[in-house]
């Protein structure tokens, strides 16, 4: 659905808050793996119950793996009669037959939305195909058609907090599931077995290797954090080369003033958001994470406090696409935490393409030159 999406209907996804969506990929989901998370997610305490320890659920692991609007709201659904007109005025899309209007579904609604402007129905068929996908669904083939229900104006879905709304959702469905032994379960899979997926490459994991800087000075070698090292941390440079898409970058953590970048060679126009993605939210949620399960909350809870800056330099590139790794490389060896002071050395855009790779050949004679 997402991709057959026009440039119309994706800005108003946009807008509503659901714009990370439109990256989302999910070509298939293994049942054994969804029957296996099904087994150690505990309901009543919304966790995940693995052999070393309990992962607790929180609504920010549902924003991290689905990027689901994270409003201050909570999600109501209106009485029947409140917007019966609206409910009548979709209903209008399908066969006057009641049983048939009984028997809709996602395929349907997305045969209907590839012919639909940005209209009520639009929004209303993105919105149900969307809670069926991600958040939960009825025991039979058919939608679940409750948020034709949802207490608002339809440009106002970003207010709300869908991360709350799924969890309550799988709650319920698993309380059902398990008191019934039903085969069908209408809870979010999607979602518990891309948590626990994720589980596997955490961060979390005591054998991750960080790149750290530790006292503002030379980077030094990647290592596992130990709880000895969480005190050296406290004072650290905690670097993070990222690559997406064929595009290397830093997110960089200067820990003892409280710092939190991203650091581009290229130069982003707008709101720089919309380049990364969910990219620093997951890794600064696993990041703080990883130092609260190696059991330094304090110090967990202060680096999640810290607000994003997207930094903007004057050598930053608007046509330079294939230099990015000897930025970040010459990244990681200058910038002490402070932008004000920051001098990198490195050329401003159109001097030379060459300066800035001989500048680094210069102060690493071991690079080769071609």
């Amino acid at each position: 659905m997402i991709f057959h999406l026009k440039d119309e209907q994706r800005k108003w996804v946009h807008r509503s808050g659901f714009g990370l969506l439109l990256n989302f990929e999910l070509e298939m989901l293994p049942a054994k793996l969804a029957y296996n998370v099904l087994q150690i997610f505990d309901h009543n305490s919304v966790s995940l119950k693995l052999k070393s320890l309990d992962i607790q659920i929180t609504k920010d692991d549902v924003f991290d793996v689905l990027g689901l609007p994270y409003g201050g709201l909570k999600i109501q659904l209106a009485d029947e009669t409140k917007f019966k007109q609206r409910e009548e005025c979709w209903n209008a899309q399908f066969s006057t037959e009641k049983k048939e209007r009984e028997q809709i579904t996602a395929q349907m609604l997305v045969q209907k939305m590839r012919k639909q402007g940005v209209s009520d129905n639009f929004k209303l068929n993105f919105l149900i195909v969307m809670s069926n996908a991600l958040i939960g669904t009825t025991s039979s083939s058919y939608v679940d058609k409750q948020l034709l229900r949802i207490d608002d104006d339809l440009d106002h879905l970003q207010r709300y907090n869908w991360s709350e709304y799924l969890l309550h959702y799988l709650v319920i469905a698993t309380e059902a599931w398990n008191r019934t032994a039903s085969t069908f379960f209408r809870g979010s899979l999607v979602f518990l077995t891309n948590l626990e997926s994720n589980q596997d490459t955490d961060i979390a994991k005591s054998s991750t290797k960080l790149p750290v800087a530790k006292n503002n000075q030379d980077v030094i070698p990647s290592f596992s954090l130990g709880i000895e090292e969480l005190d050296d941390l406290r004072n650290a440079t905690v670097f993070f080369p990222i690559t997406k898409s064929e595009h290397f970058y830093l997110i960089c953590y200067d820990i003892r003033n409280q710092g939190h970048f991203i650091i581009d060679n290229i130069k982003r126009e707008g709101n720089p958001k919309q380049y990364y993605m969910r990219v620093p939210d997951i890794l600064h949620s696993h990041f703080c994470n990883y130092i609260q399960i190696k059991g330094n909350i304090p110090l967990s809870r202060r680096i999640r406090r810290f607000k994003r800056t997207y930094l903007t330099m004057p050598w930053q590139t608007s046509w330079n696409s294939t230099d990015c790794g000897i930025f970040v490389m010459r990244h990681m060896e200058t910038f002490k935490g402070d932008p004000k002071k920051w001098d990198s050395g490195l050329a401003e855009e159109g001097v030379s393409d060459l300066n800035n790779y001989l500048a680094y050949c210069n102060i690493h004679p071991h690079v080769p030159v071609f």
